[in-house]
């Protein structure tokens, strides 16, 4: 396995994200959009029909950002707390993150690949969680990714 590692530098106007995959492949972030994941919960506590909904609506907001491109899911793992009165509350990480990667030229063309991801994690990206540039490695790029010409 080739190994993988993920690069960022940022100037004032904006920040470049580049994800590497041995001497082989590249991706380059070409957008990212976060929100708050449970921004509209006014009342209540999640629950696990909440956060189906959640990833439902966030599918449906990635689609709407980028219409003609597929969008990955990456695991969703609900995490669970505990309430004072022994109540357990699944619970899906603070940040929705909906992105687009895309490739180095493929070659012989003057084209790229470019695949939409979602996720959820912790914190606002950059950083992006080990485990979410491991699965975007490891996604179907030729049957999944649409193809850009950059001419």
């Amino acid at each position: 396995m080739s190994e993988i590692s993920a690069q960022y530098s940022e100037t004032r106007a904006n920040f470049c994200y580049t994800i590497s995959v041995g001497e082989q492949r590249r991706y380059e972030l070409d957008y990212l959009h976060q929100f708050s994941t449970y921004r509209l919960l006014l009342d209540g506590k999640p629950d696990a029909r909440l956060n189906e909904l959640v990833v439902k609506q966030a599918l449906e907001e990635a689609r709407r950002i980028s219409p003609r491109c597929q969008t990955v899911t990456l695991s969703v793992e609900p995490g669970t707390y505990t309430t004072a009165r022994g109540e357990v509350i699944p619970y899906l990480p603070r940040v929705t993150c909906i992105a687009a990667f895309k490739s180095d030229l493929i070659p012989g063309t003057d084209d790229q690949l470019l695949l939409n991801f979602l996720w959820f994690q912790d914190r606002l990206a950059p950083p992006i969680a080990d485990r979410i540039i491991a699965e975007i490695c490891a996604a179907d790029w030729e049957h999944q990714a649409r193809r850009i010409g950059i001419s």
